[in-house]
């Protein structure tokens, strides 16, 4: 590490970055901070040979587009997105400034396949509904006798409460279609508990629990 930070801080280069962030950097400080310490680690700091570009669509996704643009505009050395809209935004501006997606839910919609991304996008995604198929087989493959999944998206839920909305409830599905939905915790181990699964829960870096029936 500091080899790393030490050769950063050598090379003298002023790096500038743009941020596309569906809020106000105010209401996301918290990332905003882990963000710069994780650059400041690596030798980059703000003032001294970094500059952050920070661009809010303040809620407002049309706003994307030419916020995407005006990074471009600015020649900024790296986009930082959040979201698909954003992300969106940023590959349509530009073929050549590497994109990096902090998180999204649709990465097919930037890159060619998961398999091959291509291009100059690339990061994480929190739910990809075309990784899907991939989780039943790999299930399947651990455990043959398996018919029923059931899919717990917590992240779903924090989304509603922000909304001001509380998501609705939806019978567990079989396994052509894992996907469950429900009001909180309490009431998933309720929902649970009904059938004991045939093996333990698992995690998926998704952020959803699937438990086989």
């Amino acid at each position: 590490m500091a080899a790393t930070a030490a050769r950063a801080q050598q090379v003298g280069k002023f790096y500038r970055i743009g941020i596309l962030w569906t809020v106000p950097a105010a209401q996301d400080a918290t990332n905003l901070d882990a963000l710069r310490k994780g650059l400041r680690d690596l030798g980059y700091v703000e003032g001294r040979n970094l500059l952050i570009e920070y661009r809010s669509a303040d809620g407002h996704a049309e706003q994307f587009p030419e916020l995407a643009s005006e990074l471009v505009r600015l020649k900024v050395d790296l986009i930082v997105t959040r979201g698909t809209p954003a992300a969106i935004a940023a590959k349509a501006a530009t073929r050549t400034i590497p994109v990096v997606t902090a998180t999204m839910g649709q990465p097919l919609a930037v890159v060619a396949s998961l398999a091959h991304p291509g291009g100059n996008v690339t990061g994480q995604t929190t739910f990809s509904t075309a990784l899907t198929g991939k989780r039943i087989q790999l299930l399947k493959e651990l455990v043959p006798s398996i018919s029923r999944v059931r899919s717990f998206r917590i992240w779903a839920i924090r989304s509603a409460r922000r909304n001001g909305k509380r998501p609705g409830r939806r019978r567990a599905p079989r396994a052509s279609r894992p996907s469950f939905s429900t009001c909180a915790p309490k009431a998933i181990w309720a929902a649970h508990s009904k059938r004991p699964p045939d093996i333990a829960s698992m995690g998926f870096s998704s952020g959803s629990t699937v438990s086989p029936r």
